[in-house]
């Protein structure tokens, strides 16, 4: 049986400060169960990935040019609310697709990294990045 994809599109979340919406934006958002994938011997303790990307320059590409990085705590505490997901249920994922850049363009390569925070009543706060390692890398791969 296939992932269940839950969500997959661009997500816009709120800013602070009420009528200014501070770090108001947008991101990819893609939610999948991985619960129900077809492997007897495999437990996921976090069955539920969230891979999260900052969009391409365009016109959805949101106010302000928040990045992921720079608010990903605020990402993850919105997603958990606006689709009622518990916290410790989710693994969450920052994805940076490959960059080129300069004259002789140099490349970064693709990077997914695991995102872990500290959670309080308020919400995430603290956010610990690491890279993403097989076997769980080439699970994400396949899902992204």
């Amino acid at each position: 049986m296939a992932a269940d994809v839950m969500y997959d599109s661009i997500y816009a979340f709120e800013g602070w400060g009420k009528k200014m919406g501070l770090a108001r934006g947008k991101c990819m958002l893609k939610i999948i169960d991985i619960s129900k994938m077809s492997r007897n011997d495999l437990v996921y303790f976090k069955p539920i990935i969230a891979i999260v990307s900052d969009l391409k320059n365009g016109p959805d590409s949101g106010f302000g040019k928040v990045t992921v990085k720079s608010i990903f705590s605020h990402i993850a505490t919105c997603v958990t609310r606006d689709f009622n997901i518990d916290h410790s249920r989710i693994m969450w994922i920052e994805h940076c697709p490959a960059l080129k850049y300069g004259l002789d363009e140099k490349i970064i390569p693709e990077r997914f990294d695991i995102v872990d925070f500290v959670w309080k009543e308020e919400g995430a706060i603290h956010p610990r990045r690491r890279q993403l390692k097989p076997p769980m890398l080439d699970i994400v791969k396949n899902l992204a």
